[in-house]
């Protein structure tokens, strides 16, 4: 590999730690709740889910559970049930009652 290739993968490296970070920042601090619109705290719900899984099934449940709260709000029933019962399970992941997939 030569020094050019070497150095955009740096940069894409750092591009995606950087969309990380976001990511994480947005989730900590409960930005997404704040969104004018739901259709965008929902994208932004769905990519720290992406960002967690694997590695902290408590922000992941947590994820699922606001997914599920937006979709209630806008009576979204059979959505929100199924991302409610995405919330249980990390959280008996969490428990260590049921093993991670």
């Amino acid at each position: 590999m030569n020094s050019e290739d070497s150095k955009c993968r740096e940069i894409k490296d750092l591009q995606d730690k950087f969309t990380d970070l976001i990511a994480d920042y947005k989730f900590t601090q409960n930005e997404f709740m704040k969104q004018e619109s739901d259709v965008i705290a929902l994208i932004d719900l769905a990519q720290a889910c992406v960002l967690f899984s694997g590695q902290n099934y408590k922000a992941v449940g947590v994820c699922y559970n606001n997914i599920a709260n937006l979709h209630y709000k806008n009576e979204k029933y059979q959505l929100a049930a199924d991302s409610y019962l995405k919330a249980w399970y990390m959280a008996y992941v969490c428990l260590g009652e049921m093993t991670p997939e």
